[in-house]
């Protein structure tokens, strides 16, 4: 066997073999990722707030905020909506692509928040007429600015 033969029948086994190796990936059925994302949101948890227990989904999916963007991104939560101030922080431009403006600070658009629909909403103001507002759309959580050492608390 010449030498050209044999690179040209290593080629072939190996494009053979790689064929036969990514025939068998298995596409996720859309139904069932449907299925469990929604009973990801279905689940839900009891938390102690300065407003009483407030029962919150376990694994919100839709998050609007309009204090602590920054510190939900750094956790790993990308919000759906958040106040215009804090997105146009130069500093995470980048991590607030397709977060939806909900107003600025003291000028919120309850109407926009509606529109959102979220399923958690987390605000920092401790005016009751304030979370009245937020907690006819979804659950609410108010955490007062400077209550709390950390974000983990």
């Amino acid at each position: 066997m010449t030498k050209k033969m044999w690179i040209v029948m290593m080629l072939l086994s190996v494009i053979l073999v790689l064929t036969a190796c990514g025939g068998n990936v298995k596409q996720p059925d859309e139904k069932q990722n449907q299925t469990s994302s929604e009973q990801k949101s279905e689940e839900t948890k009891t938390v102690k707030t300065i407003h009483g227990d407030i029962k919150i989904p376990v694994h919100p999916q839709r998050v609007v905020v309009d204090l602590y963007l920054n510190d939900l991104l750094a956790l790993g939560i990308k919000p759906v909506g958040s106040v215009k101030y804090y997105l146009d922080n130069p500093f995470s431009k980048d991590l607030v692509q397709g977060i939806t403006s909900i107003g600025d600070r003291g000028s919120v658009s309850i109407e926009k928040v509606l529109t959102l629909q979220p399923d958690l909403i987390l605000i920092g103001s401790k005016d009751a007429s304030e979370y009245e507002k937020y907690s006819k759309i979804a659950p609410t959580i108010v955490i007062p600015y400077g209550t709390y050492k950390n974000v983990h608390e």
